[in-house]
């Protein structure tokens, strides 16, 4: 290879780690099973975009007085709480999830969530639960089925919900179960293929929640034991022959 050979590639070695990050060092793959439990006062790795109050409180779904739980209230614009890796060198959620894929064993993603108001006095509005996983442009969210409502609504209080994580359906579907289904865009709304989610498994370095409900400014959210979890299922197979991420 000539020199101006040599350097072409090295140019698109440099372009394809500078666009995708996750190419140029092995990511962290989770031990399980791994909580945020937000009983730490001082938990780093929580961030909000345009939301107020965004702070730990005491007592979650427990009742325990030391039991903590996320809690956040909408303002003006899109209205996001964050979870992130704290970077303070102890185990965390983030990194390679498609490593803790093996056949015979599911892998769920599960969450305590409690409207405390909808933000519109004048009714009671229903909807489903949410939660987020992230990468870089890439964003799923998975969505209930069954809709829950603020206090004092017919279906108040907590709530926990499980989403699976697993590679994609022959099929091109996503990974799906009776409490809801995953739904998967880019950050500009548009749907992305399958073969990208088992991509996006490879580096989950958020876990965000929606703090928006409607056109009202006044939404709370209340978020616990954020945790992934392994059972025995079957049916669990290896997708091409591999869980490799590439």
């Amino acid at each position: 290879m000539n020199t101006r050979s040599l350097i072409k590639s090295l140019l698109i070695l440099v372009g394809a780690l500078i666009a995708f990050p996750s190419l140029s060092r092995a990511q962290s793959v989770p031990q399980l099973p791994c909580c945020i439990d937000f009983n730490n006062p001082d938990q780093g790795g929580i961030s909000g975009s345009f939301v107020n109050d965004l702070d730990i409180r005491y007592p979650g779904p427990s009742g325990d007085p030391n039991d903590g739980y996320l809690h956040a209230r909408d303002a003006s614009g899109g209205s996001w709480a964050r979870l992130k890796n704290p970077n303070d060198g102890k185990p965390h959620c983030f990194g390679n999830w498609k490593e803790l894929l093996r056949p015979g064993k599911c892998i769920d993603l599960c969450w305590d969530v409690n409207l405390l108001t909808d933000g519109d006095n004048s009714q009671v509005i229903m909807k489903p639960a949410h939660i987020t996983i992230w990468f870089g442009g890439l964003r799923a969210v998975f969505r209930t089925f069954n809709s829950i409502s603020e206090m004092g609504g017919p279906n108040n209080g907590w709530y926990s919900f499980c989403a699976p994580i697993a590679l994609s359906n022959p099929d091109g579907t996503l990974p799906s179960n009776d409490q809801g289904e995953w739904i998967f865009k880019d950050a500009n709304g548009n749907d992305r293929p399958a073969a990208e989610w088992d991509q996006l498994l490879c580096n989950i370095d958020q876990i965000a929640f929606a703090v928006d409900y409607h056109g009202f400014q006044t939404e709370e959210w209340c978020w616990d034991n954020i945790c992934l979890t392994e059972r025995d299922c079957a049916g669990c197979v290896v997708s091409n022959g591999s869980w490799d991420c590439e």
